[in-house]
């Protein structure tokens, strides 16, 4: 029974969380609207794409405003998926941070968010212990997870305090995953401005390759005033990296492999193949270890089935008759 479990326990507990899908951002800063109509086009996407890991920002009024029963009932009826979270947004220049956590942490369970997205971040150094500070009194709170939005490269540091930091937020052709620094498996990137027709499965393709958390892509200019006029299309390609049409003529410019021995800029293809060389390190070094560990567990049992049949195995009637011997 244990030689048929064990293996497949293994490999989801060692090997499967090395290999991080690219998940879906979505910021939903639009109003829901009567009936939640306004919401439907995301909620198609979302219930079809259902195992896809979706990071979800609501957005009441530039954070949480006053109570307002019809977006939490909104909220509350965003449909389930196998892996999502909901996080609310906050403004940390332009609104008051702790009341806006305060009013989340407030909002009945049916609504209330699992995390709190701090948007307009400084990513400078003079600013992060303000930031370490939200952060703390977030998960004081109770919010499990964290999201910070500078909108470019940061430092490792912010990186290290949230689970999420979208590090790239501006036009779709001009986009170049050798952008991306640090560790990327944390990172979601915006692309604004994209063409409303057409498909994005070749950056799709290659965000993936880099193991990004996360992507949001909008025909819109960023502001979050409209949803994407693909969005279906969008989480379908994120969903299962399948075109659902043509390329646009639009589509930025992917990274080219170097075939020489010198690389003029530091950022390019070389140190895309270090990145890959370490996720390929990583991977490898963890099937190592799970590999030992199915070893490990296998002689484990084995030992224990030997002394459980030496126990149960009756006497051999061939055994020598012991006798005891008395000394004077």
């Amino acid at each position: 029974m244990y030689h048929n479990v064990v293996p497949g326990l293994l490999i989801q507990l060692f090997i499967a969380p090395c290999i991080q899908a690219l998940g879906i951002l979505l910021p939903l800063y639009i109003s829901p609207g009567s009936n939640c109509a306004a919401w439907s086009p995301a909620f198609k996407a979302i219930s079809a794409e259902s195992n896809t890991k979706w990071y979800i920002i609501v957005d009441p009024d530039n954070g949480p405003g006053s109570t307002d029963q019809l977006y939490q009932t909104c909220v509350s009826i965003i449909p389930s998926s196998n892996d999502q979270v909901i996080m609310g947004y906050v403004d940390t220049q332009a609104g008051n941070v702790e009341a806006d956590i305060n009013t989340y942490a407030g909002w009945p369970s049916s609504a209330r968010p699992a995390g709190i997205y701090f948007d307009n971040i400084n990513s400078t150094a003079s600013k992060l212990s303000t930031y370490q500070s939200y952060v703390s009194y977030a998960k004081s709170k109770g919010f499990t997870f964290i999201g910070l939005d500078p909108g470019e490269t940061t430092d490792a540091s912010y990186l290290s305090m949230a689970d999420l930091v979208n590090t790239y937020e501006d036009s779709y052709s001009s986009f170049n995953t050798n952008s991306l620094s640090g560790t990327i498996s944390k990172q979601a990137v915006t692309l604004v401005n994209a063409p409303a027709t057409g498909s994005y499965s070749a950056v799709i393709s290659q965000l993936e390759t880099v193991g990004a958390a996360a992507v949001y892509i909008t025909n819109g200019g960023g502001s979050g005033a409209d949803l994407p006029t693909q969005l279906s299309e969008f989480a379908s390609e994120v969903a299962g990296n399948v075109a659902t049409g043509t390329p646009s003529s639009q589509s930025p410019r992917l990274p080219q492999s170097s075939t020489g021995s010198g690389n003029a800029s530091g950022d390019g293809s070389q140190g895309n193949s270090r990145l890959k060389s370490t996720d390929i390190i990583a991977i490898v070094t963890s099937i190592i270890g799970a590999v030992g560990a199915v070893f490990g567990i296998f002689l484990g049992i084995h030992q224990l089935e030997k002394r459980r049949e030496a126990k149960t195995r009756p006497p051999s009637h061939e055994s020598p008759i012991l006798t005891n011997t008395i000394h004077v």
